[in-house]
């Protein structure tokens, strides 16, 4: 039974996207094949490193932290995102989740690694395009002011300031028909916006 559940670990952990190491004593007794290609080293390679040696010097100390509890007891499981090196020196994002377990009766850690390169790369651009269409709605002279599913005031550029009277400070988190709208007309106008929200909801 024990040769047939390590047969099929390794066959899960051979066949997995995830990079799969397992660590004991502080050295890697075990690395799969995406470990290997995520970090560039080959198999043997890898059996011969110090693992922090694969983390990038700035995030060394969070990964020997995240190593050390496991080893005296003081979590079973943690995640951390950070910067890895790979054979070459190049640095780049991983997320990386570790489980504490017994091996032998040693105290040993199991950690699965994944490449984040092109989702912090595509956050990135994300938040500047978000940054250039800031700044474009501040520099506009119309106001432009943009609002949540909730009714409640995200956006108010400077020209909305001017028009409105009120500074930025003052309205975000505020809703807006109630804000803005005179009181008459408000029942109307809430109405209108929450017949239109569950329409899109439906849609």
């Amino acid at each position: 039974s024990l040769r047939e559940s390590e047969a099929q670990f390794r066959s899960m952990a051979r066949n997995s996207l995830l990079g799969i190491s397992l660590i004991v004593n502080g050295k890697y007794a075990y690395t799969n094949p995406a470990q290997n290609e995520i970090l560039g080293y080959s198999a043997d390679e890898m059996l011969l490193l110090d693992p922090l040696a694969t983390i990038a010097p700035s995030d060394r100390g969070l990964a020997a932290e995240m190593l050390r509890q496991a080893l005296v007891s003081e979590i079973e499981r943690a995640e951390l995102t950070l910067r890895a090196q790979r054979k070459d020196g190049t640095l780049f994002d991983v997320e990386i989740s570790g489980s504490a377990m017994l091996v032998n009766g040693e105290r040993s850690l199991i950690v699965l690694t994944k490449d984040i390169t092109s989702r912090t790369a595509a956050e990135q651009r994300l938040r500047e395009s978000e940054e250039t269409l800031r700044t474009v709605a501040d520099s506009a002279r119309d106001a432009i002011v943009m609002i949540n599913d909730d009714g409640q005031i995200t956006f108010w550029n400077h020209a909305a300031e001017s028009v409105f009277g009120y500074s930025s400070a003052e309205v975000i988190g505020q809703e807006l028909h109630t804000l803005l709208a005179a009181p008459q007309y408000r029942h109307v106008l809430i109405s209108t916006f929450l017949d239109f929200r569950l329409k899109r909801s439906e849609e």
